[in-house]
Parts: C-alpha cells; sequence; structure tokens
C-alpha cells in the first residue's frame, strides 16, 4: 500500500505544462481508449488523475518531440476527436 502513496497523482494541467499542450481538453483526448496507446488515467470523484510513474513511462514509450505530438493531435482532432 506504501507504493501507492508514494507515487504522486498528476492532474490534467500538469500534463499540460509538462507536455506544451495548447488545452486540458488535448489530455482528454489522449486519454481515450480508442488511441493506440492511450495515456493511462482514472478519475478520483469526478477529477482525471495519473500516476507520476504512469505518465513517465508513457512519456518514455514514446519520445515525442514536440511536433510530432502536435502532429499526432491535429490528426486524432481530423478523425472525429474532441477538441
Amino acid at each position: 500500500m506504501s507504493d501507492v502513496l508514494d507515487d504522486p497523482l498528476l492532474t490534467p494541467e500538469l500534463i499540460t505544462l509538462a507536455l506544451s499542450l495548447p488545452n486540458v481538453a488535448a489530455v482528454y483526448e489522449l486519454t481515450r481508449k480508442r488511441t493506440r496507446d492511450p495515456l493511462p488515467a482514472f478519475l478520483v470523484g469526478k477529477y482525471l488523475r495519473v500516476r507520476r510513474s504512469q505518465f513517465r513511462s508513457w512519456v518514455d514509450r514514446r519520445a515525442w518531440p514536440k511536433a510530432q505530438l502536435d502532429e499526432w493531435l491535429a490528426t486524432n482532432r481530423a478523425q472525429g476527436g474532441a477538441a
């Protein structure tokens, strides 16, 4: 149980800053299950949270430069994703 408590939870706002995303809605888009490898997130009540360790692993799997992330987001919006 102490491992769970030692792993801080990140908010969508912090993830937006970390990934230099245009807005919080982009974080919610990254968590959608229809994406190839969604950002692992869960709800605490009505609030979205991501474990820091899972976020780091998710980012490391991609190693995306910002330009690639912007392209990915634009492609997903064009395919009917929420903005």
